[in-house]
């Protein structure tokens, strides 16, 4: 059966309906707050969680629309670039969007020979451009936390944690005189963890943001970085790998241009 009712408003803005209509309409309460019925009643009902909060387009990146009960926004907080925030530092969306890659120069007094006082010719130190490489790959970071270490691991160390240890270099003779800086260098990289899962996850992470890398990675300039498991008769050098910690080894070989 179908209704029909007609209203007939006895002054602008009123309606007079018949009771029999009356009692067959939604009743207000059931009706969204803020919408209108037809017969010039608006709705009460608050629904929870169907109300949105603008976090204000200036806490929106720019460019990234949005809408806010309908209302059709754009976002205009202008991020900075990653090379001009602090070196290491989480940020973006979640916090844990972009790394900041920025670090203040420092001057330090060249030594008075061809080798710095680790040994190794002048320009830039693989095992640190390693690091850096590691730390600001955001995959390995989320797993470690920042906990990668060359030679020395700090004393009471969390877990899991990636050593890097520099087993050889090989330098170029060109016209019977050596170069002063390294040609290839050959690293023994440990990933440590107590849970054997994780360990695994750790090592997949350190071959993807390393294995194929070449160009700019840290201070030095890099022909091929390439990341391969170590060998069956590899014993861990890291005197930390304790009996009870899961060690996934690899050996990874930098060659410069």
């Amino acid at each position: 059966m179908a209704y029909r009712f007609t209203a007939r408003p006895t002054t602008p803005g009123a309606y007079r309906l018949a009771p029999t209509v009356l009692s067959r309409l939604v009743a207000l309460g059931d009706i969204r707050l803020g919408v209108g019925r037809g017969d010039g009643g608006i709705g009460t009902l608050v629904v929870a969680g169907g109300t949105s909060t603008d976090p204000g387009v200036e806490n929106v990146e720019d460019g990234i629309a949005y809408m806010i009960n309908d209302v059709p926004l754009a976002g205009t907080l202008e991020l900075p670039s990653t090379a001009n925030v602090a070196y290491g530092v989480w940020y973006g969306a979640g916090g844990a969007e972009f790394q900041g890659t920025y670090s203040a120069g420092t001057t330090i007094d060249s030594p008075a020979s061809n080798e710095t006082s680790s040994g190794v010719a002048n320009g830039s130190d693989a095992t640190a451009d390693l690091i850096d490489a590691l730390k600001l790959e955001h995959a390995v970071d989320v797993l470690v936390d920042g906990r990668v270490y060359g030679g020395v691991v700090p004393v009471g160390v969390e877990m899991p944690f990636v050593w890097i240890q520099r087993r050889g270099v090989q330098f170029v003779a060109a016209m019977g005189e050596v170069e002063d800086e390294p040609w290839k260098e050959t690293f023994d990289v440990e990933c440590v963890s107590e849970n054997g899962l994780t360990v695994i996850e750790v090592s997949d992470a350190v071959r993807r943001s390393l294995n194929g890398l070449q160009g700019q990675v840290g201070e030095g300039v890099y022909s091929w970085i390439s990341v391969s498991d170590a060998a069956e008769t590899y014993v861990p050098r890291n005197t930390d790998a304790g009996e009870n910690l899961f060690v996934s080894s690899l050996d990874v070989e930098v060659i410069r241009p």
